[in-house]
């Protein structure tokens, strides 16, 4: 059966037939990733759409089987002859769900987001933006602008540091049931364009090195909105270049932060507004650099380490880790798992998944700590008059939903993850990993 005969609607059963000849697309692209005790590591890339696999040296040479000419039989004979301790259908069905098999059309996945979660595409960066960017923005380049930007950014934190107790109070008074709306408004209208900025950086970095057209949209989470941009092309770069890529938002994020904090002292008009927005733009700074998070700390980590899909791998860890401890798996079933992994891998290991518990912990403390400071306690002790129709004003209204709405999907988030570590499932998203001896 060869690829010109395949149904394009059904690949994963096409795949499972030992008949099957499948044949890789022409313009694969192949990279050494790393070398450790076990060989050296690849990773294989779909330019198409930017999909990838990591396989030992030993896997890669089986794709010399997939010329059209060779069955899946054939191929599984071929991996025994040569010790590689795969499934032949399975290896070809990975290939083929993500895209490298030829004649096959993968199926749709949705990679971001979950059952509350939907994204809508806004834009796309071409190259006619990115020239007339370069020109609007060449003095990023200077070696002179980057050195007043650092020390900005520094003058900036250092004033935010200072009149820390000032802005932070500052927005308790704004998260205030009592008062005007309009500065809540306005923060968050000034919110989103800082987040447009943010992830405008992103996309910008991405296609200055060499990334592809870059697309910009909006991303709902339980159906609050945010923005989002795609940067698939960066893990095919340089390490340098992966880090500015991802360094750029919270950069940017940061020298909005220090300019509110600038506006907060000299400007006190609208202090309301620069308070809450100094605050919130210093935390989500602090946000998006954790590397337990799937966000700019963690890509940054993950290139750094040259450990593909560290979260999942971290995550498992220490989820067959807390098994052991109630009695699920033996201590040798968890050691047989992290015989997976290289010296390298384990040290890094060691070090990233005792970061799981630290950092939750310093973030569900802010979480709270805020959440006390702001009133939550006082707003939802009036959810008698919010029923009731009988709270002054409008504003109330909108921090009750506010503050209700936040808590009870933070419930579901927490009974969601707990759930997966007490059944072991840590995600629904299974790692296109391939080295020698693992699937």
């Amino acid at each position: 059966m060869s690829t010109s005969e395949v149904n394009l609607r059904n690949p994963i059963s096409i795949t499972t037939d030992p008949r099957f000849k499948p044949v890789l697309i022409d313009d694969l692209e192949t990279k050494v990733l790393k070398e450790d005790e076990r060989g050296k590591m690849y990773i294989l890339r779909n330019p198409k759409n930017s999909k990838y696999v990591k396989m030992h040296e030993s896997v890669l040479n089986i794709l010399k089987c997939f010329d059209g000419k060779n069955s899946i039989e054939d191929i599984s004979q071929t991996m025994k002859a040569a010790k590689v301790p795969l499934d032949a259908h399975e290896f070809v069905t990975l290939l083929a769900e993500e895209g490298f098999i030829k004649n096959i059309n993968p199926p749709e996945k949705k990679e971001r987001g979950g059952i509350f979660s939907f994204e809508i595409k806004l834009f796309t960066l071409t190259g006619r933006h990115m020239g007339f960017l370069k020109k609007v923005f060449f003095f990023v380049r200077c070696e002179i602008f980057r050195i007043f930007y650092a020390i900005f950014l520094a003058v900036g934190f250092s004033l935010f540091i200072y009149n820390f107790s000032s802005i932070f109070l500052t927005v308790v008074g704004l998260m205030s049931p009592e008062g005007s709306l309009f500065p809540l408004f306005i923060s968050m209208a000034i919110f989103y364009l800082v987040e447009f900025a943010h992830e405008f950086a992103h996309a910008v970095s991405h296609y200055h090195y060499g990334g592809k057209s870059s697309e910009i949209g909006i991303e709902f989470h339980f159906f609050i909105p945010f923005f989002y941009t795609s940067t698939s092309d960066a893990t095919w770069m340089e390490t340098r270049k992966q880090i500015v890529i991802f360094i750029a938002g919270p950069m940017t994020s940061l020298f909005f932060a220090e300019s509110f904090t600038l506006f907060f002292i000299f400007e006190p008009t609208l202090r309301y507004i620069w308070a809450a927005q100094s605050l919130f733009w210093h935390i989500s700074a602090l946000i998006t650099l954790n590397p337990i998070i799937k966000t700019d700390g963690y890509f940054i980590v993950q290139a750094l380490t040259k450990f593909p899909n560290l979260l999942e791998h971290g995550s498992d860890a220490l989820v067959k880790a807390f098994r052991v401890l109630i009695g699920k798996i033996s201590l040798e079933e968890f050691k047989e798992h992290l015989s997976q992994y290289s010296a390298y891998e384990k040290k890094v290991l060691k070090i990233y998944v005792p970061l799981f518990p630290i950092a939750t912990t310093i973030l569900v403390f802010l979480t709270v700590f805020m959440g006390l400071q702001f009133g939550i306690i006082k707003v939802l002790n009036m959810t008698p008059q919010i029923l009731a129709g009988t709270a002054q004003g409008v504003k109330p209204y909108v921090i009750w939903i506010f503050y209700v709405f936040s808590i009870s999907f933070s419930f579901i988030g927490i009974i969601g993850t707990l759930m997966n570590v007490i059944r072991g499932r840590v995600s629904d998203k299974q790692d296109k990993v391939i080295p020698h001896g693992e699937t």
